[in-house]
């Protein structure tokens, strides 16, 4: 009944089996108990290696997918085509090498406009349904961006054309001082929705902004035009 039976024994050196006949065999070492050899070499990652995981890491983190937005990524890359000469030789001009891919581009930028109005007005539905936000709150961020802002703006801009800082022309110093006045652009909008928070107090705040803007904006503009002429 017990012939088959086997005992195993182990020392610092060896295993062995010993079995009830009095017989005995090795057994190898199990790999957990082996001393681990590795190469060297596959130690020590090359500093090329290391600078290549850092850089994708990077390139995947979501934080920098946010701030690179398709938008940023297009208004980058028409800046550097606009300031480089040669690069924008080939983009632009009828007889450019590359104009196909500028009319292309163009096309698509004039779909922007109407998709941004879109935009405006979904977010300023979200605004109907109300928020938590205190009608102080909102009556204060009216008051400093309507009223207090534009204000400011001619102080600032008196002040560079004090300073030489800024041109004389009428046109131009008109140029400056409305964008005090203007409501707050929908890239802010785009921002809260990207980081999935605030969605709707901004959506409470840009509704009232751009319905007291329908009077304010009228001043400002007529004041401002007074004010260069």
């Amino acid at each position: 009944m017990y012939a088959n039976n086997e005992v195993k024994e182990t020392n610092s050196n060896n295993s062995i089996i010993v079995a009830t006949n009095g017989c005995t065999r090795d057994v190898l070492h199990d790999p957990v108990g082996l001393p681990q050899i590795h190469n060297e070499g596959n130690q020590n990652v090359s500093t090329t290696v290391k600078f290549k995981q850092l850089f994708m890491k990077i390139m995947r983190s979501e934080s920098l997918r946010k701030i690179f937005a398709p938008a940023t990524i297009a208004a980058i890359v028409g800046f550097l085509i606009g300031i480089a000469t040669p690069i924008r030789k080939t983009f632009i001009g009828n007889s450019a090498p590359l104009h196909v891919i500028y009319s292309a581009a163009e096309l698509i930028g004039n779909a922007g406009i109407p998709s941004i109005t879109l935009i405006v007005g979904a977010n300023l539905l979200k605004g109907l349904s109300g928020s938590g936000v205190r009608p102080s709150v909102i009556i204060g961020i009216l008051i400093i961006r309507n009223i207090l802002l534009p204000v400011s703006g001619i102080g600032v801009i008196k002040a560079a054309k004090h300073l030489s800082l800024v041109d004389e022309d009428s046109f131009y110093l008109f140029t400056l001082l409305i964008q005090y006045a203007i409501p707050p652009a929908m890239n802010i909008g785009t921002i809260s929705q990207m980081l999935g928070s605030g969605e709707s107090e901004f959506s409470m705040i840009m509704l009232w902004n751009y319905i007291l803007a329908i009077f304010t904006l009228t001043f400002w503009i007529a004041f401002y035009v007074w004010l260069v002429i």
